[in-house]
């Protein structure tokens, strides 16, 4: 019976303390604006980390991404209706607007 009673109140006080935890969390992100300088050269060793150090992986996920589009290009293209010179063209630029950028985007 007095959980009855109470369950409005836990549910407003769950309610409240969520609130309070946002206006925390944006409290601290506008505090954090006029400290970025402390943390810009972590920025700068996080940035090159993330971006320069995976180019590998990156180079070889399309590489292969590449050739499978190749493959599949060419066997769409055995009817005969269109010259398989057009592959090359095509996969270059399927791969290179479209898979590439989405695949970078996964393995980073």
């Amino acid at each position: 019976m007095l959980r009855l009673i109470f369950y409005p109140f836990n549910v407003l006080i769950g309610a409240l303390e969520g609130v309070g935890r946002y206006v925390e969390l944006m409290f601290s992100m506008f505090r954090s604006f006029f400290s970025w300088h402390r943390y810009f050269s972590l920025m700068i060793d996080q940035m090159y980390h993330i971006g320069v150090l995976s180019i590998p992986i990156v180079v070889l996920t399309s590489l292969f991404s590449g050739m499978v589009t190749s493959v599949q290009a060419a066997y769409q293209f055995e009817s005969g209706f269109v010259p398989n010179w057009f592959v090359g063209s095509i996969v270059g630029e399927s791969v290179l607007m479209e898979l590439a950028p989405m695949m970078t985007a996964l393995v980073m």
